[in-house]
């Protein structure tokens, strides 16, 4: 799928002077007196990091200053030490600057939007990627915490329940939602189902897997329908899509950092076919009875297939039943 961001380069939030050509010099002496000697730090030199906030890159006790010149030696992780908010979103989003798939392009840009919410406390799966990421050390990631930043780009939940898979096949996901992340992606799926439908009623194809779509990454003020209205104006597909992802992403957001807050974490490994959780004999579709005739009611991002021979959507509300209330 493709996806385009309007949103500011997180590049742009980096200082020049800490830019990846800084260099660290020492005082040398020669036969002709003394010079400064430039040195180049390499890229895995974590003394590198370019991305932490102002009063972590000069502070602590691995920090020597000397004729006003500031150096520093190589650091080691303090886990004691909060991680604050401007430190932690840099790291975050500049590792998502790296990647070049869908979803992380997606997450970057609610991050954007979520920037006055991404506070601590911090979800320990999202602390254990940060260290990992300034350290290069992937041992720091715990089983636990969904493929050490794989919920950037998914696939810490490809495969995961019966409704979490991305992998265009929209008939595979089915049964009963199995916890909190389970159902976001059943949501997500019905609303692709319904582009796919009201692309079709409209006499247009919507393939919301490949589609492409714009949003704005300085647009968190404005809700989701109107955010994707507005840059999407001429392609009907791509408005529904858009709205469809952004709500998904920004719901699992709020779910993924209320368990942070509450004690009670969103994400359950057991619920991955991978680690053994039973799709076919657990997602079991219910088997409807009498005739069935699908249509879509609601408004995107909420909009869903529906039985209309059972229910009837009034105002994009639906009620059981053959007739409005």
């Amino acid at each position: 799928m493709k996806f385009t961001s309007l949103a500011v380069s997180a590049a742009a939030l980096v200082p020049f002077a800490y830019s990846q050509d800084f260099t660290k010099s020492r005082i040398q002496r020669t036969d002709d007196g003394v010079e400064e000697v430039f040195e180049y730090l390499p890229e895995d030199d974590f003394s590198n990091d370019v991305s932490v906030g102002d009063d972590d890159i000069w502070t602590g006790v691995n920090t020597q200053r000397s004729g006003g010149r500031r150096q520093r030696q190589k650091q080691q992780v303090d886990k004691n030490r909060p991680i604050t908010s401007r430190t932690m979103y840099r790291k975050i989003t500049a590792s998502l600057d790296e990647k070049d798939d869908h979803w992380s392009s997606v997450f970057k840009v609610m991050l954007q939007q979520k920037r006055s919410k991404f506070q601590p406390p911090w979800p320990a799966w999202l602390e254990d990627y940060y260290y990992q990421q300034i350290t290069g050390n992937r041992n720091l990631c715990m089983p636990s915490d969904m493929g050490c930043g794989g919920i950037f780009n998914l696939t810490a939940i490809n495969n995961y329940g019966c409704w979490c898979s991305f992998d265009g096949l929209s008939n595979r996901n089915k049964g009963v939602p199995q916890d909190g992340i389970d159902e976001l992606c059943q949501s997500l799926q019905k609303c692709y189902r319904c582009s796919i439908m009201d692309g079709r009623d409209s006499g247009d194809l919507c393939h919301p897997w490949t589609e492409e779509y714009v949003v704005n990454g300085q647009w968190g003020g404005k809700e989701i329908e109107m955010q994707c209205l507005e840059a999407n104006q001429d392609d009907e597909c791509a408005f529904h899509t858009c709205c469809c992802e952004m709500s998904f992403i920004s719901r699992l957001f709020e779910a993924l950092f209320e368990g942070a807050a509450n004690g009670a974490p969103a994400y359950n490994s057991e619920f991955l076919h991978s680690n053994g959780f039973n799709y076919e004999q657990t997602c079991l579709p219910v088997a409807p009875s009498g005739p069935v005739q699908l249509e879509c009611c609601g408004a995107y991002p909420d909009r869903s297939p529906f039985n209309s021979e059972r229910s009837t959507c009034c105002n994009e509300e639906l009620f059981y039943g053959q007739s409005c209330p």
